[in-house]
């Protein structure tokens, strides 16, 4: 026979096992000539240059990587399948049993050793592989092809994970900054003066003269570019902090919040003491405008028209609700705009000591203003409140927050961009994933698994992030539009903005637990990741006992204490105060000596407090999840992993290497494929056919040609078959 050879069925060309060791040597050339360029520049361009180069070159790597090439790859290949003619390309192994038989051509010499009838219905056996016939094998490589396609999924569900953390994770670090809490300590060193034995804001000003003192002298001092040592003025920093790098954003305002007068002294002392400014609280603010000396009517010409004395809303100062140490004040009050020159500022100050601004109604006086410093493109929101007590004194309280709120387009910049964008679609894909997986589980089902809510959360914060995002960035657009047109003089307030920032700060944190969280179930397949959620589900019954146990005794001590120590500490000046200080005493955290001089009972109750909750029902508690926990340890140590993906992904890796072969098939018969009925034959039926044949074509000739066929010539077989088989076979039957 003459077989004709199919091109594309012929083995490609390849290198020898030279070409790996040469193709590394190449590789290897290659990054040490690189490396060496980088050195010499490096030498050349200096230390912060070449970091900055390197940081540029690294996000345009990452960048290439992870966005331009797969786009890239995605649209050459939607061309090529779309515009190109598809080709098949065949890398065949010789022994492959497929295209090893090549369908042959007869010549005219030549001939069918054994003719199969060419009848449709006749049992045809169909890609038999020689071998045995043992199908357990054909069961085990069912299970293993299985178990690889789900290991295939898992894979895909944490490398989708993996993706979407890593952009939340980007996010996070974009939305903050390293040099945000220098730039916090560099305003709290200026206003606050930690430390400082004269102008220690914490533990100097105790009283309202102590307060003016400081506005005048300290707060008024930072708040202007001061002149230059040799006594220049400051030119070119109008606008500027006292720190030469903040612009303050607009200008600062003192706003007081007041108590309405609605206390009345007890009759027993009515005679001793005719005024009280009683409770406070935000529903108890006074918001009546005034004239000088907080009277109803003028006590002098134009004492109605001073403007401290007139209550602005929240809404004409662009502010919130705000919370200090002793409680909630709303965004409105009584305003001192700190604008113009120094000594007219401090004129004002000393005219509103005067006549009275502050005095025993007064609840809250708190300095408000915000800076930018463009060598860090940050913006600098600063709070300081003198909270005053209803006893008497003051409690400081101040809040200083930095947060990029404007965006550089430079690459990294671009890179957050990217990843925001990322963001955002996986976010959309993701949902419709879940309704998908809804939709088809039902929405009982679906909600009864506690991953599927945690998914849910995960969506809802994402969208809620979205939109926090929208509304910072709308609100920074507003109030620099503001600063333009106003050339930095005009009221900005930035509270709105750090305000959304921080809840969009939140929502980023709640995205990064969640998702990381989700890991626990993405990774169960592993029976040690899956150890700690079978301990909890199995001790659950008795630490819900233990927990209801543990929780009447510790509130018993906590109320115990918080009566006791309620005057002289002020860790248990509250029930919430003495719930956090309890739990800070059961870890170790607490001053004995204070506890001791505040009352002589105090050991004993300490030592009892400690036996109970730390000895004995801590103890009891690691008693249960450690009991707990061995017993499900023994029962996993003789299971094995519901999968393999340490050496899946070895395996595969390897084989994508080349440096390890992917092990072939076992020669196993698989079922004959029969167009009719699956029987089991007979190996002996095949030796004995031909014998059979052979009897019935002597019958035929006995019967129809008196014994005158001569058997032994194959043309004459060939004719009884019918004129096909002999045309097929180039000569035409002669009977």
């Amino acid at each position: 026979m003459g077989f004709h050879k199919d091109k594309k069925h012929e083995r490609p060309f390849v290198l020898g096992w030279w070409g790996r060791a040469l193709a590394w040597l190449l590789v290897l050339a290659v990054i040490g000539i690189s490396v060496f360029f980088v050195w010499a520049y490096a030498l050349q361009f200096g230390a912060e240059k070449t970091s900055r180069w390197l940081t540029s070159l690294l996000v345009t790597f990452l960048m290439s990587i992870l966005v331009v090439e797969p786009l890239m790859v995605f649209f050459g290949a939607a061309v090529t399948a779309s515009c190109c003619k598809r080709k098949e390309f065949w890398a065949v192994d010789a022994d492959d049993i497929d295209f090893d038989e090549v369908e042959p051509d007869l010549e005219m010499d030549e001939e069918w050793q054994h003719l199969e009838p060419l009848d449709p219905t006749y049992p045809r056996k169909v890609h038999r592989i020689p071998g045995n016939k043992d199908t357990s094998m054909l069961d085990e490589l069912r299970v293993k092809l299985v178990k690889e396609r789900e290991m295939t999924l898992v894979l895909r569900d944490v490398g989708a994970y993996l993706i979407f953390v890593f952009m939340v994770m980007i996010l996070t670090y974009g939305e903050r900054d390293e040099s945000s809490y220098r730039m916090v300590d560099n305003l709290r060193k200026a206003f606050i003066k930690e430390g400082d034995d004269d102008w220690d804001f914490t533990e100097e000003v105790k009283t309202s003269d102590h307060y003016w003192r400081w506005l005048k002298e300290i707060m008024l001092t930072e708040l202007r570019a001061q002149n230059w040592y040799n006594k220049d003025p400051p030119y070119g920093l109008r606008g500027y902090l006292n720190d030469r790098a903040n612009r303050i954003m607009g200008y600062a305002i003192l706003r007081q919040v007041r108590n309405k007068n609605t206390c009345r002294p007890s009759n027993q002392i009515k005679n001793l003491v005719s005024e009280c400014s009683g409770w406070r609280g935000l529903f108890l603010e006074d918001t009546q405008d005034y004239c000088a000396h907080w009277l109803t009517t003028a006590a002098f010409d134009k004492a109605c028209d001073v403007p401290e004395f007139r209550y602005k809303t929240a809404d004409e100062l662009q502010s919130f609700t705000s919370s200090g140490r002793l409680g909630s004040y709303s965004g409105g009050g009584y305003v001192l705009a700190l604008r113009g020159s120094t000594q007219e500022i401090l004129d004002r100050l000393n005219y509103l000591q005067k006549i009275g601004w502050i005095d025993r109604f007064t609840r809250n006086v708190m300095l408000e203003f915000s800076v930018y410093n463009a060598n860090v493109n940050l913006f600098g929101i600063a709070t300081i409140m003198a909270e005053f007590l209803p006893g008497g004194g003051i409690r400081p309280y101040w809040r200083f927050d930095a947060s990029p709120f404007i965006q550089v387009w430079s690459a990294f910049g671009m890179f957050i961009l990217l990843n925001e964008i990322g963001f955002v679609l996986a976010t959309i894909f993701f949902t419709f994933k879940e309704f998908w997986k809804c939709y088809k589980s039902g929405i009982t089902t679906y909600f009864s698994s506690y991953w599927n809510m945690a998914e849910t959360s995960i969506l809802i914060i994402s969208y809620a992030a979205i939109a926090l995002y929208i509304l910072r960035y709308l609100e920074v657009q507003r109030v620099l539009e503001v600063f333009n047109i106003t050339f930095g003089n005009g009221y900005v307030r930035m509270e709105y903005a750090a305000l959304l920032d921080l809840y969009l700060l939140y929502a980023v944190g709640f995205i990064v637990f969640f998702t990381t969280v989700k890991f626990i179930k993405l990774l169960q397949f592993n029976k040690r990741i899956n150890l700690l959620g079978l301990t909890l589900s199995h001790c659950w019954d008795d630490l819900q006992v233990f927990f209801l146990t543990f929780g009447v005794i510790f509130f018993s001590f906590t109320t115990l204490f918080f009566t006791i120590f309620n005057l002289q500490l002020e860790e248990f000046a509250s029930l919430l105060a003495a719930l956090q200080m309890s739990f800070a005493m059961m870890l170790g955290k607490f001053d004995f000596e204070k506890m001791t001089m505040a009352n002589s009972l105090s050991p004993v109750m300490f030592f009892v407090f400690s036996l109970s909750t730390t000895m004995i029902l801590i103890n009891l508690m690691l008693t249960i999840i450690i009991r707990t926990f061995t017993k499900i340890k023994n029962d996993l140590k003789n299971k094995p992993n519901k999968y393999d993906i340490i050496d899946y992904v070895t395996n595969k890796t390897m084989i994508l290497l080349n440096l390890r072969t992917e092990k072939p098939l076992p020669r196993v018969s698989p079922p004959v494929l029969d167009n009719t009925a699956s029987q089991t034959q007979d190996t002996s039926a095949s030796t004995e056919f031909p014998e059979k044949v052979d009897v019935l074509l002597a019958y035929i000739n006995e019967m129809y040609f008196n014994g005158k066929m001569d058997l032994s010539d194959p043309y004459n077989k060939k004719s009884m078959m019918g004129g096909k088989s002999a045309k097929l076979y180039g000569k035409s039957s002669g009977i």
